[in-house]
């Protein structure tokens, strides 16, 4: 069984219009002792349609799990993802919501979060994936350093997308 060491790096955009609309994109990457190195697995962009931001952020990340899971069904063990995205609502919703499970899925106040299904499945994702790890990278920065180029380049695949599709 082939082990696999991957990074991806996930990406929303919106239109600012009035009629919010969306997409987003993913690149997963081969881990080769912590650097990306230019080993590209897959990549894809996708509109969405109507939502916000945090509805683009939060389904790429979800979309770029599950072409992982595609991979544990064709017999790769995946050893370890490490998650890159410059979402504060997504890694602030993974790294410090936790509880929401614990509350129903419902906040410290006792509505129901925004996009409970999407956060559930999330949930579901990560725990079957088993070593997810998540964390920030700053948006649209100017270094040279594997991180920023591959956050630059899902941004700009997210919104080439977004731009193809409100002509």
């Amino acid at each position: 069984m082939n082990k696999l060491k991957l990074i991806i790096f996930t990406d929303g955009s919106t239109s600012g219009l009035e009629r919010q609309l969306c997409a987003g994109a993913y690149v997963i990457v081969y881990d080769r002792d912590g650097e990306c190195q230019n080993n590209i697995a897959f990549k894809e962009s996708k509109y969405y349609g109507a939502g916000n931001i945090s509805y683009a952020e939060l389904i790429t990340v979800i979309i770029s799990l599950k072409k992982l899971m595609t991979l544990k069904n064709y017999h790769y063990k995946i050893e370890s993802v490490k998650l890159y995205t410059d979402s504060e609502y997504v890694i602030h919703g993974v790294k410090k919501n936790i509880k929401w499970q614990e509350n129903n899925w419902t906040t410290s106040s006792g509505t129901e979060i925004p996009y409970k299904n999407m956060w559930i499945e999330l949930n579901t994702l990560m725990n079957h994936l088993k070593n997810v790890s998540i964390d920030k990278v700053k948006a649209h920065q100017k270094d040279s350093d594997f991180k920023t180029v591959y956050n630059n380049a899902v941004h700009k695949m997210a919104y080439k997308c977004l731009m193809a599709n409100l002509k």
